[in-house]
């Protein structure tokens, strides 16, 4: 799917927001756009924590779905980067308790299931 047939992509997006979207459907992501914010679905994409690093540069990112994803806890450093995310989604992936608990306290404000 090209970039511009996101819903919600139009005029006005930076290069770098451009480029984080382009990154997300290489790895196989799905990018939507509802309720005022983006909603990146890696779920069982072969993802890994590098892959994570561009989710910063996607405006209003509100969800990150990384369900059954080879993320580990060195991945969360990048997720603790994105200013508005609300939901995280965890399950099956390869962080540890520990690394979703400092999740967890580094980002009260976001609903993380794991």
């Amino acid at each position: 799917m090209a970039i511009g047939a996101v819903t919600g992509c139009g005029v006005g997006m930076s290069p770098e927001h451009r480029d984080a979207l382009a990154k997300i459907q290489q790895i196989g992501g799905v990018i939507n756009f509802a309720e005022g914010g983006y909603r990146v679905d890696l779920s069982s994409t072969q993802a890994v924590d590098d892959d994570l690093a561009c989710l910063k540069d996607i405006d209003n990112l509100k969800e990150v779905d990384l369900r059954g994803t080879l993320v580990t806890d060195a991945g969360a450093q990048h997720l603790k980067a994105i200013p508005n995310l609300e939901f995280i989604r965890l399950e099956r992936c390869n962080m540890t308790r520990e690394g979703v608990d400092d999740l967890k306290q580094a980002m009260p404000e976001v609903d993380v299931m794991y």
